[in-house]
């Protein structure tokens, strides 16, 4: 079931249809290749567990990195992981 995939892993799959590295993401997204490790990982930070995610303005540069059809999914994931969807 596509809709309810992590964030991370629509992500790694986003970038796999991009022909995208973990270097060129970083470097499209302004963002250290260490940070999008850790998006792709499902990293913890924190006392409460949550997901290490990209800010908003950093989305919306790996979203205009990603193949179109690849961006709706990714942002809904997004956003489930954020608990505003």
């Amino acid at each position: 079931m596509q809709e309810r995939m992590t964030f991370a892993a629509l992500l790694s799959q986003a970038m796999g249809a991009a022909n995208l590295t973990r270097a060129e993401l970083a470097k499209r997204s302004h963002v250290r290749r260490a940070a999008v490790h850790k998006w792709l990982s499902g990293v913890q930070d924190g006392d409460q567990r949550k997901a290490v995610l990209p800010s908003p303005p950093v989305l919306a540069r790996i979203l205009d990195a990603m193949p179109e059809d690849a961006r709706p999914r990714l942002r809904d994931a997004y956003l489930r992981a954020k608990h505003l969807a």
